[in-house]
């Protein structure tokens, strides 16, 4: 992708990203003259993204949906915290699931261990966002989120998009982004709320004039989106908003990155119904509601 990098001059003026961290620091497919090894990996470096037709077993996305319904009935956003891994062993073995965590591994560098799963079955309404910027700056990018679609995805249910290869942009950090908020907002637990009303305009601005395209993942049952921390995405408004989007979306850091988080790393290993499970997750206490 070439922009013009005058175009991102409205990044600087609010003090929103700095140049780029030192390379030995990054994962090897983000530092500069690294060639990739795999076609995945070739689509990483070059988009921010890989799409993994078909790859979820049928096995668990069933299984998983049996439990959400359980659960969920009156509850369109599914469960309202942050762990329910910790809670719904068939979604701890849908996360776990060994040759999604090879994938991951081969991507990032590193196993892979979950700590955050968005649940709704509508769209998440989030605005133009990185997830970088939302977590330490220690990570450096050794981190990626998981969209599985649990059922297809139609066109008008408001469909996760992105930019394809925004993951090359300047970087915004986690410090300037705060830096960037009101002292009041800051110390507010949604602050990311506050963080996509700084970023939308700009990036929006930045859409127009860089003639960028939004693409959106239509997603068959099954089909699996992995996505670089620093592409810029977003849950799109549903055209009909009474359709449903069954979708299950994991966040995962690299287990050796996360020094700030309140456990070591555990593994989940083992099988379900011939299926190899063999993945991290860290034990994050929440009360389960």
């Amino acid at each position: 992708m070439d922009i013009d990098p005058d175009l991102f001059q409205i990044f600087y003026d609010h003090n929103l990203i700095e140049d780029w961290p030192s390379p030995e620091l990054l994962p090897r497919l983000d530092q500069p003259n690294e060639k990739p090894a795999t076609i995945l990996q070739a689509e990483w470096q070059d988009d921010g993204l890989v799409v993994l037709p078909n790859f979820m077993p049928e096995y668990f996305l069933d299984r998983y949906a049996e439990a959400w319904i359980k659960d969920n009935t009156d509850r369109p956003l599914g469960w309202p915290f942050d762990v329910p891994y910790m809670y719904i062993p068939s979604l701890m073995d849908m996360l776990a699931y060994e040759p999604l965590h090879k994938v991951m591994e081969e991507l990032i560098g590193e196993p892979m261990g979950t700590h955050l799963n968005l649940t709704g079955w509508r769209s998440t309404l989030r605005n133009w966002h990185q997830d970088g910027y939302l977590n330490p700056d220690h990570v450096h990018d050794f981190y990626c989120a998981v969209w599985i679609a649990i059922d297809d995805i139609h066109p008008d249910a408001g469909p996760f998009q992105f930019v394809r290869g925004s993951h090359r942009f300047p970087v915004i950090t986690n410090g300037n982004m705060l830096a960037a908020l009101q002292p009041e907002q800051r110390s507010d637990p949604n602050w990311p709320k506050y963080s996509e009303e700084i970023l939308t305009p700009i990036f929006e601005q930045l859409l127009v004039e860089a003639e960028l395209n939004v693409e959106s993942f239509t997603a068959r049952k099954g089909d699996v989106l992995i996505w670089h921390s620093r592409l810029m995405h977003r849950g799109s408004t549903p055209n009909n908003p009474d359709l449903e989007r069954r979708g299950c979306i994991a966040h995962y850091s690299g287990i050796n990155h996360r020094p700030d988080m309140p456990g070591q790393p555990l593994s989940r290993i083992g099988k379900t119904n011939g299926f190899q499970l063999s993945g991290y997750y860290f034990p994050i206490q929440q009360a389960y509601c």
